[in-house]
């Protein structure tokens, strides 16, 4: 018989009641500085450092990121003989986090600054992923986590090896041990969590595409190619990728054509700044739909671990751009 969702869907629910409303959102990236952000979160019930903004951006990031992660736990406590099912969650935060620490490490990023962003997870607590980020090479990243048995410990150590490791290489054997496991994952899971996976691995493509089209295309493109989508094809992304970077995203809009994701592609800034939030913001919002018609199954934990992730990125976008400004005291002189 297969598990029940209704209390997973009752916590999920629950949490993504909490979550920062549209108006909040505006709120914080209005903020004159970064006393008002940290004002505005406190007021949203996040827990704070105890000298709040003067702590600097980099605590307020972490708080938010720890509350994150505090939800997610509840969920995965909560998740009983769903845990497999739910892995393809948590592993895709996984992932993404270990990305960013692998070109961290590759660009001898400060092990302090790789951390910012990255959401920690149940398998990947807070503490894991400072000594990760601390790792002076992919390589030892992949050490590391194969003396954990992380699954995606060996899949870095094979494609980490040389003096100067490739970061496109490393991302790519990231990504397919990643895709490999999760439509393992999802089967017999039901259409919600494929549906998930399906998606995340057409975005993922259309990323990956946009990218190598816009460092000039790579003829050997669709080695890159992630199978498990189903709105770009193979053949697609290898024209997207060895084409003009002009012609890359209006390419890509067409691929989506009928979804929320063909009005991002099409309408894209010159640089394509924010291309990757907008994209999940789109995600996020086509899972939420999903959720409503199938309020019974996993649909509505899949959403709330997109609109979660999307809350982290939005909130730590504003905190870095208050941190940037100065507030009317200080720019006065400030008072006595």
């Amino acid at each position: 018989m297969k598990p029940g969702w209704e209390d997973l869907d009752s916590r999920a629910a629950g949490l993504a009641g909490r979550l920062l409303d549209r108006s909040q959102l505006e709120r914080l990236a209005a903020a004159a500085d970064l006393a008002a952000v940290a004002s505005g979160l406190e007021e949203a019930g996040f827990v704070l450092p105890s000298g709040g903004a003067s702590e600097g951006p980099a605590a307020l990031e972490l708080a938010v990121r720890r509350e994150a992660a505090r939800r997610l736990a509840l969920l995965a406590r909560w998740s009983g003989p769903r845990a497999p099912m739910l892995a393809v969650i948590f592993e895709d935060e996984e992932r993404r986090g270990l990305r960013v620490l692998i070109r961290g490490a590759v660009q001898g990023v400060p092990a302090a600054s790789r951390l910012s962003g990255l959401l920690p997870t149940p398998r990947l607590p807070e503490r894991a992923l400072e000594e990760l980020a601390r790792q002076a090479s992919p390589g030892a990243i992949g050490a590391m986590l194969s003396s954990w048995s992380h699954p995606f410990g060996h899949a870095i150590l094979g494609a980490a090896r040389g003096v100067r490791p490739d970061i496109l290489q490393l991302e790519l054997a990231l990504n397919r041990a990643w895709a490999a496991r999760a439509v393992a994952g999802v089967k017999g899971a039901g259409d919600a969590l494929k549906a998930h996976v399906c998606r995340t691995l057409d975005l993922d493509n259309a990323l990956t595409a946009l990218t190598l089209a816009l460092h000039g295309g790579e003829s050997r493109a669709d080695e890159h190619f992630l199978e498990g989508g189903e709105l770009l094809d193979r053949r697609a992304f290898g024209r997207i990728a060895a084409g003009e970077a002009a012609a890359a995203a209006p390419a890509a809009a067409a691929e989506f054509h009928g979804t929320p994701y063909q009005a991002v592609l099409a309408n894209l800034d010159e640089d394509w700044t924010g291309l990757e939030e907008a994209l999940l913001a789109a995600h996020a919002a086509e899972r939420h739909a999903a959720a409503r018609r199938d309020p019974l199954g996993p649909a509505p934990v899949a959403a709330f671990a997109l609109q979660q992730r999307l809350e982290v990125v939005r909130i730590g976008r504003s905190i870095w751009r208050a941190a940037t400004r100065r507030s009317p005291s200080a720019s006065m002189g400030g008072t006595r």
